[in-house]
């Protein structure tokens, strides 16, 4: 684990029905994280899909938190939540029950996981 707490930004979001449960699930399993502070989350808003358009629209919020995890560790945090929410990985930019992205770490760098 790393020594100090680091500032984290995150998007969450999903477009399978229930949308609403699925984020409000996911959130709840991210504040039992040890080693994670769930700081604020933005307002949910509803945007439509990226990259393949045929599907549902997505209900996101995005949240800010402290941690002191490793990047990988939180990651790893991160998957589990999303197979705890059934995330499939099967069709790239395909629907999902749940999707936790990191999307700024304190080091200034943005991420994007493919």
């Amino acid at each position: 684990m790393a020594s100090r707490e680091e500032r984290v930004y995150l998007s969450v979001g999903s477009n399978i029905h229930p949308r609403v449960q699925n984020i409000q699930q996911a959130l709840s399993r991210l504040r039992a994280v040890n080693g994670v502070n769930v700081i604020d989350e933005s307002h949910w808003y509803e945007t439509q899909p990226w990259g393949k358009r045929d599907q549902a629209n997505f209900y996101n919020v995005s949240v800010s938190l402290t941690t002191n995890l490793t990047p990988e560790e939180l990651l790893d945090e991160l998957h589990t939540i999303e197979q705890a929410g059934h995330r499939q990985r099967l069709v790239h930019w395909g629907p999902r029950t749940i999707d936790l992205d990191i999307i700024f770490g304190a080091t200034g760098k943005s991420t994007q996981r493919r």
